[in-house]
């Protein structure tokens, strides 16, 4: 019988992430030191002005470049989720057939299934093209509704997350009424999960910002904490450098929880083989 290895769920992820994460800090670092004469295109004979009124000049340019970057670093890490959804997808097809499951002496599961060629093309290349046009809210009660997909507890997170992408790809980051998270807020909520320090010491304990000169005698903590950003009707979403870091760890976590939702899947199949034993 021939073996199908799947990957992992951060594989693909990772992967995207980190290529967001470079071409961010590329153009950060190119905005800070770049200094041009004009904003005309490099070894082009002609040059193009489509708006006269709008031209900008080198330190506008250099200002709005920054919030490009960011905008798009941020577009990336939330359109990395869709695949990796994908693998999800395929894996609960996979371990929701039926079939033998095997506990090799590794300690990995095995699962021996014949599936139906109808039914693999039907599910696995058809049902991924279906899939694919799917939104991300979408996809996430699919997975659910159809295999009993444990949803990542940083679903919700990674969903307002792409309230603030759909924004920027549809209203260059100005948000309007289409995407706030609830009509009588009037504001779109932002969330994602950061690593706060704190300091304790006999004068009690405060958070500590980075970098700080932690005095003799204190006591460093640092946990993982949600973190929320508002932005009310018509103000535009901006992001900083350090808070795009933070959001990249935060889709990082969301692999894991995808990996570990998957695992819960190869569990529950190892039970039900247990029980079934026990039965027999």
């Amino acid at each position: 019988m021939p073996k199908l290895k799947m990957p992992t769920a951060t594989g693909y992820l990772q992967g995207e992430l980190q290529k967001a994460i470079d071409l961010v800090a590329f153009g950060l670092q190119c905005a800070a030191i770049a200094n041009p004469s004009d904003l005309s295109m490099p070894e082009q004979i002609f040059q193009i002005t489509a708006a006269g009124n709008k031209v900008m000049n080198v330190e506008d340019a250099r200002r709005e470049f920054r919030s490009w970057v960011l905008a798009n670093g941020l577009r990336d890490c939330v359109e990395a989720v869709g695949p990796t959804l994908e693998w999800a997808r395929r894996f609960c097809f996979i371990w929701t057939q039926p079939g033998k499951v095997i506990l090799k002496a590794d300690g990995k599961l095995q699962l021996q299934a014949e599936i139906p060629t109808e039914d693999w093309n039907s599910e696995i290349v058809d049902g991924a093209k279906a899939f694919e046009w799917m939104g991300l809210p979408n996809k996430l009660d699919h997975l659910n509704q159809r295999y009993g997909f444990p949803i990542p507890e940083l679903a919700q997170h990674i969903l307002s997350l792409n309230k603030a992408r759909n924004c920027f790809s549809h209203r260059r980051g100005i948000v309007s009424q289409v995407d706030v998270n609830d009509p009588s807020s009037n504001s779109l909520e932002i969330m994602w999960r950061r690593l706060q320090f704190s300091l304790k010491n006999d004068e009690g304990e405060r958070l500590l910002e980075l970098p700080a000169t932690v005095e003799g005698g204190s006591l460093l903590g640092m946990e993982f904490v949600d973190h929320k950003k508002t932005f009310v009707v018509g103000s535009s979403i901006d992001i900083t450098p350090n808070e795009f870091v933070e959001i990249g760890m935060t889709f990082l976590f969301l692999a894991l929880q995808i990996e570990q939702s998957c695992k819960s899947m190869e569990e529950r199949r190892r039970s039900e083989a247990t029980s079934n034993a026990k039965d027999a």
